[in-house]
């Protein structure tokens, strides 16, 4: 009886850490979605750029980005969250940048790569609020 009684709060212990631990993984959504969701962070974060990161899928799974991506000279890292923001929704990573800092779309893309993850496109902010798409790979 003490073991039945010992082992159903290690079990439920057990659901709940692995529940929280590997998050929820979201579908994927259109690209002309995550064109809207990019233009309309980019407005509000100003000396920001975003990439598209194909598996960005859970939570936990997104620490790996932070990780490899907080290494840039380049980014603002003191901003919060280390200048790296991560929506798993949209898969998208928003990276503040220092002032007046250059994009180094190829450190970028190896940083995310290094994560074990699939850079697709580099979301900036043009002139009069434009969109602006690069591929980062092929």
């Amino acid at each position: 009886m003490t073991k039945k009684i010992t082992l159903i709060p290690l079990l439920l212990l057990t659901l709940t850490i692995t529940t929280l631990a590997g998050g929820k993984h979201q579908p994927e959504i259109t690209p002309k979605a995550r064109q809207i969701i990019a233009l309309k962070t980019l407005k509000k974060s100003p000396n920001s750029i975003l990439v598209f990161a194909k598996g960005l899928v859970c939570e936990s799974c997104a620490i790996g980005i932070r990780k490899k991506l907080q290494r840039l000279k380049f980014i603002n890292t003191k901003m919060p969250k280390k200048g790296i923001t991560l929506d798993v929704y949209s898969q998208l990573v928003t990276i503040t940048l220092k002032p007046k800092a250059p994009i180094n779309k190829k450190a970028i893309t190896k940083a995310i790569k290094s994560a074990g993850y699939k850079p697709i496109t580099l979301f900036i902010l043009g002139k009069n609020n434009k969109l602006i798409t690069h591929p980062l790979t092929q």
